[in-house]
């Protein structure tokens, strides 16, 4: 069973160190990096812009000498699938690009009919697309360039799907003796501390501990399997035992000055 990261919560590295996962609120958004492919994207597209040079479908048509007499008149896929098979006789990989929204946003290369739910929640938002002279620079005459490069693009879009939904993380890492602060890095794309990168940091994240307010009453709450003796932090009520006791004492210490002054 794997390791989910959720925002304040406490994680169990294998070296016996305690990591807080935080989210990355100032996450840069993964198409601004070095990306193979472009995304072709339709009109008011929650993904954001188009990023290719095609203005619209008429432009894209043409590229690819697609006629557009009756075009648009069969079905979504087939029409797909006839940009898809025009593309890759030009030498272009181009993957469908749909989006499911329910509650979060997904993003997945594919149709909406391809999604489990696809019936419902999901719309097709455009493509991504690489061009020939791209592939070629970036693997050369690799006789499975194509394949390479359309998992490249998977990745890419499995990215932006985890940039929309918010699953970028940073960590704080403390020592799992002294609880002291040790390290911290954000930018981490992706739910999983074990496949983000985050344990190529920390080591193999072992076991999630929970949501605590601070480090401290972590370590105290998992002292036994931080092979650790945690002096325990005062409950609630005794705090407020302590708080009510001192202010007792300070209103009868100002009581007793006033009064002798008044004497």
């Amino acid at each position: 069973m794997g390791i989910w990261m959720s925002d304040e919560n406490y994680y169990l590295t294998e070296k016996g160190n305690i990591i807080q996962a935080v989210h990355d609120h100032d996450a840069i958004s993964p198409r601004e990096f070095d990306n193979i492919g472009k995304l072709f994207l339709m009109d008011r597209s929650p993904l954001g812009n188009n990023e290719t040079d095609f203005d619209g479908w008429t432009d894209l048509l043409d590229h690819y000498n697609i006629s557009q007499s009756g075009y648009g008149t069969k079905s979504l896929n087939t029409d797909v699938e006839h940009l898809i098979e025009a593309a890759k006789e030009c030498g272009d990989i181009l993957l469908p690009v749909s989006t499911y929204e329910h509650g979060g946003i997904t993003v997945y290369i594919g149709m909406p009919g391809d999604h489990f739910d696809g019936q419902w929640d999901c719309s097709f938002q455009g493509f991504i697309i690489a061009d020939n002279a791209v592939i070629e620079r970036e693997y050369g005459s690799d006789s499975n360039a194509a394949e390479k490069a359309a998992a490249e693009m998977e990745e890419e879009i499995k990215l932006l799907s985890e940039w929309v939904n918010g699953e970028v993380f940073g960590y704080i890492e403390y020592d799992g003796k002294s609880g002291e602060e040790v390290g911290s890095c954000f930018g981490f794309y992706g739910d999983d501390p074990n496949t983000n990168g985050i344990s190529d940091d920390t080591g193999k994240i072992i076991e999630e501990l929970g949501f605590y307010t601070c480090i401290d009453e972590c370590m105290e709450d998992n002292a036994d399997k931080l092979g650790i003796f945690v002096t325990p932090l005062p409950s609630l009520k005794e705090r407020i035992s302590f708080a009510e006791q001192g202010s007792v004492e300070q209103t009868q210490d100002y009581s007793t000055d006033r009064i002798a002054v008044a004497r």
